[in-house]
């Protein structure tokens, strides 16, 4: 339905939107700070998977969840639901 769509929608885009944000804070990240920008990248990996999936593009949710895990190897949820896509 419309309001299903628009929530996915919205997971994508603020997905997006926040490792855009990040992209341009990489430069400066100082030691020790990479692992809370790669645990912010990961959830941001995360609710683009999340839209994709609630849309029907699995495959591209598929590797949205991979890239999670790429940069946190603990996201649970990323973890769930690429084992659920299987």
């Amino acid at each position: 339905d419309k309001e299903a769509a628009e929530i996915f929608d919205e997971l994508t885009r603020t997905g997006r939107q926040q490792l855009e944000a990040d992209e341009g804070m990489a430069f400066f990240a100082k030691f020790g700070e990479k692992t809370r920008r790669e645990n912010r990248m990961a959830h941001a990996h995360y609710l683009v998977g999340l839209g994709l999936l609630g849309k029907g593009q699995r495959e591209q949710a598929r590797a949205e969840f991979v890239e999670a895990l790429d940069l946190d190897v603990n996201h649970l949820w990323a973890r769930r639901q690429l084992a659920a896509l299987q």
